[in-house]
């Protein structure tokens, strides 16, 4: 008995030395460069004969049990245009971890990656014969109660490199143009069940991003539609840190309501002390803007009437709830200029429906916006207007509530000051 113990025993000793050495095997095996373009070509074959479109795949780097790296790739659509090409996408994923039911991401990087999206006029994306090709062999049928955990769900690194998109919608009339230079975040939290998310720094830079709407952009609403539509929770925790955005341009055009924004951001920095969403609640350390230009025009036409009404009655709905507040506020070198070509424009004075701003200054303190109150203290404010003001200096503590308004220590300095 005891003989046929340390036999059994024998036994499985080699199977698990034989399922070791094939693992090692496995993980040595993968990183010659010979097997990997073995695993390269079946792919591209696979995937060329599932869609039926042209696929190429330069290289392939696998580093298991994490890694996984896809070099030059280039996938057509059915009109044979690119539909997606990149130089690199790397993902970092624990695939042990899967076993636990866990889906841990640790990096996500992807760099020089272009892709076309279209939609016809029947609503059909130029990739969904790609989905369809996947879907189609795949017959539901009912499956017993699942009683296993809900996957987990994590994300840690995130970088982006020179991110090209476009983007034509037939149904919607709209053109959409998109460059991204860099992008690059840490999450610290990722929850999906709970919808809880923390992400310590955001860093965006060299955007320029064109969109053209071919069709009205805002339908007439009532207040009563706007003030329900405002109170509706957002039940997403959100926590961030520090925003560091850096040379954004984004322009808009609404070929309908002639409407037009061309916003050119130079530096925008914020650091977020609380940003409560579900109880509308947004509380700054710090924001910061600097040498930006920011244009917005409504054109002659019906259409920008509506606009202007719906978004001056979605500003009020929202204004209604939301309270606002940052403990420093610094703006520099700043340009602001608009336009509702709707009004006609004042011979005289300050026209508020055709301002001007240049080189607008502003350093303020413990700012708070609230639906009954209003208060902070400005340290320094100045700006010139095309209409020939030209404040200087503007300092003051101000105060305005439901019983009372006040403003202290005003200093007011302008060009024609004796």
């Amino acid at each position: 008995m005891r003989r046929y113990g340390t036999l059994t025993l024998k036994i499985i000793l080699w199977i698990i030395g034989i399922i070791i050495f094939l693992v090692l095997l496995l993980f040595v095996l993968i990183r010659v460069p010979a097997v990997q373009n073995f695993a390269r070509a079946k792919v591209v074959n696979y995937l060329e004969g599932k869609i039926g479109t042209k696929v190429e795949i330069n290289k392939i780097s696998l580093d298991l049990p994490k890694l996984l790296v896809l070099e030059d790739i280039y996938f057509e659509d059915q009109k044979r245009d690119t539909l997606l090409a990149g130089d690199t996408l790397k993902v970092d994923i624990s695939l042990l971890k899967l076993l636990n039911n866990k889906l841990e991401i640790n990096e996500i990087d992807l760099r020089g990656i272009t892709a076309h999206v279209q939609r016809n006029a029947d609503s059909v994306f130029n990739f969904d014969y790609i989905m369809k090709s996947f879907a189609g062999e795949q017959k539901k049928e009912p499956k017993p109660e699942d009683t296993t955990s809900t996957m987990k769900f994590s994300l840690d690194k995130i970088n982006l490199d020179r991110i090209r998109i476009s983007y034509t919608d037939a149904p919607t009339a709209n053109d959409v143009k998109f460059y991204l230079g860099h992008f690059d975040t840490r999450v610290k939290e990722f929850d999906l069940d709970k919808m809880n998310f923390n992400i310590p720094k955001i860093t965006l830079a060299d955007v320029n991003a064109r969109v053209i709407q071919g069709k009205p952009a805002a339908e007439p609403k009532t207040m009563a539609e706007h003030e329900a539509a405002s109170a509706e929770p957002i039940n997403i925790g959100l926590k961030l840190g520090t925003i560091d955005f850096s040379k954004i341009k984004v322009y808009y055009q609404n070929d309908i309501s002639a409407m037009k924004a061309d916003v050119n951001i130079g530096k925008l920095e914020a650091e977020s002390d609380q940003l409560d969403l579900k109880n509308q609640k947004i509380d700054l350390k710090s924001l910061a803007l600097t040498n930006s230009d920011i244009l917005f025009q409504l054109g002659k036409k019906a259409q920008a009437k509506i606009v202007a009404a719906e978004a001056g009655k979605a500003a009020e709905a929202t204004a209604n709830n939301w309270k606002f507040s940052a403990d420093d506020i610094n703006f520099e070198n700043n340009n602001i200029r608009f336009d509702n070509f709707n009004m006609p424009v004042l011979k005289r004075g300050m026209d508020f429906a055709h301002l001007n701003i240049k080189d607008l200054n502003l350093n303020a303190e413990n700012l708070v916006y609230g639906i009954d109150t209003i208060s902070g203290k400005v340290n320094s404010g100045s700006f010139r207007e095309k209409s020939g003001f030209d404040l200087r200096r503007f300092e003051t503590s101000f105060f305005y509530g439901s019983k009372e308004a006040y403003l202290k220590n005003l200093d007011i300095e302008t060009a024609v000051s004796r």
